[in-house]
């Protein structure tokens, strides 16, 4: 959670430059990049997914998440046709995320119920990393509009606003992750290497 939100947030915000920097069809870019832009939350999903149906097999509870994936891709059989028709290319988007979104649901509220696992310090975290990735994109909203006005536009001019953005944009949520201790809460020693280059 603590990388991917960020990603995620980052790669919404720069899914034009992303988009137009790695397939180079500029032609394309007003449709492709709003999708990419729609489509990166999702991979929130996917991870939070991932990282359920691993907690679950710890706990011997691993059949369930076959279940809650069944649910996931029923829902997407159900709902993705009548999404398409109503939102266009972005209903797919949407179906996925609706699946995506039941399944770790449902993954969650088995972990809470079998262990009564707590989640408010996750809770906690979560919101303390929303700060800074909102932080973060200011930054990189800001940067990007300058950027605009003098780095002319083609697939070069979008690599090199993506590559700076990214950098600049990546080290401001680490700095503000590591000076809050949120990066040595989660990560614990291998925070370590940052020492040097933040000096805390």
């Amino acid at each position: 959670m603590v990388l991917v939100i960020p990603a995620v947030v980052g790669l919404s915000l720069l899914s034009d430059e992303a988009y137009g920097t790695l397939f180079g069809e500029l032609d394309k870019l007003a449709i492709s990049g709003p999708l990419l832009a729609w489509y990166a939350p999702v991979a929130l999903f996917f991870a939070l997914f991932s990282v359920t149906s691993s907690v679950l097999q710890a706990i011997n509870q691993q059949r369930f998440a076959v279940v809650s994936l069944l649910a996931g891709l029923l829902v997407k059989v159900l709902f993705n046709i009548q999404l398409i028709y109503v939102f266009g290319a972005k209903g797919a988007i949407f179906g996925t995320a609706l699946a995506a979104g039941i399944a770790v649901s449902l993954n969650l509220w088995r972990i809470r119920s079998s262990i009564d696992f707590s989640y408010k310090q996750l809770i906690k975290r979560t919101i303390l990393i929303g700060i800074f990735a909102i932080i973060m994109s200011v930054c990189i909203l800001i940067l990007k509009a300058l950027l605009g006005m003098v780095i002319p536009n083609g697939r070069w001019g979008l690599a090199i606003i993506l590559t700076i953005c990214v950098i600049v944009g990546g080290s401001v949520y680490l700095w503000f992750a590591y000076h809050s201790t949120l990066l040595e809460r989660v990560l614990g020693k291998r925070v370590r290497v940052l020492d040097k280059l933040f000096r805390r």
